[in-house]
């Protein structure tokens, strides 16, 4: 028995491309939030401890394809509206900012070109999305009761980015978190392991969170994320 979760939006989630946000990943970050363990950007020597806590709560079920483990889940699946490309700046302002830390003590070296207070432009690449879909295997209950706890999705969700109104989760006749009603790919695999006539790109990737320490080469679907018909780009 399969399951189709739907996170229905309120504003445009930032994405990174069209496979993120992944549902094992919010599941993980949840978890690890309410265990008190969520680090930013933690080491692989902290991702491998927190390894076997988040595998004894993670309510997914285990699959296993060509020697690598993954969680039964799909790639997000949703039709946007409209696309396009923000910019967030940051720049150290002694009017809006203050003075720099240990300022008059003694002189302070302070590096806008890196560490903390470096200056940047970051491009953020937004899409106008009502509601996206996940496809997955495990305990219904227990996934909801921990998506119930994310209130936004995607990046920057301080600046207003990806809030959820609500989760919504319901069983389905069907297992299509790999492969989808009409046998089209639905979840990043090992390239060698396509066994049929299918569309997919080839991407670097990580088969499982946290998706730096994990990656392979994978077989990426093309067919989960689409534009509507008379969808816009800027």
């Amino acid at each position: 028995m399969g399951i189709k979760i739907t996170a229905h939006l309120l504003s445009s989630p930032v994405v990174m491309d069209d496979w993120s946000p992944s549902i094992d990943g919010i599941l993980e970050w949840s978890i690890l939030d309410r265990l008190g363990l969520l680090q930013p950007n933690p080491t692989r020597e902290e991702c491998e401890k927190n390894a076997p806590i988040i595998a004894e709560n993670m309510p997914l079920e285990k699959g296993e394809i060509s020697g690598n483990w993954y969680w039964k889940c799909s790639s997000p699946c949703y039709f946007y509206e409209i696309e396009y490309t923000t910019q967030i700046n940051k720049r150290w302002s002694p009017i809006e900012d203050g003075n720099p830390p240990e300022w008059g003590k003694r002189k302070q070296k302070w590096d806008s070109q890196s560490g903390p207070d470096k200056a940047y432009r970051l491009p953020l690449f937004e899409r106008v999305i009502s509601q996206i879909d996940w496809y997955l295997v495990g305990d219904i209950d227990r996934i909801l009761d921990l998506l119930n706890s994310i209130k936004t999705i995607g990046k920057k969700g301080s600046y207003g980015n990806g809030q959820v109104l609500k989760w919504e989760a319901k069983e389905i006749g069907s297992d299509w978190h790999l492969w989808g009603p009409n046998g089209e790919l639905m979840r990043p695999i090992p390239v060698g392991a396509i066994d049929r006539p299918t569309s997919f790109a080839i991407k670097q990737w990580g088969i499982r969170p946290p998706g730096r320490l994990h990656q392979i080469r994978c077989a990426m679907p093309t067919n989960t994320v689409q534009p509507r018909n008379d969808a816009v780009s800027s």
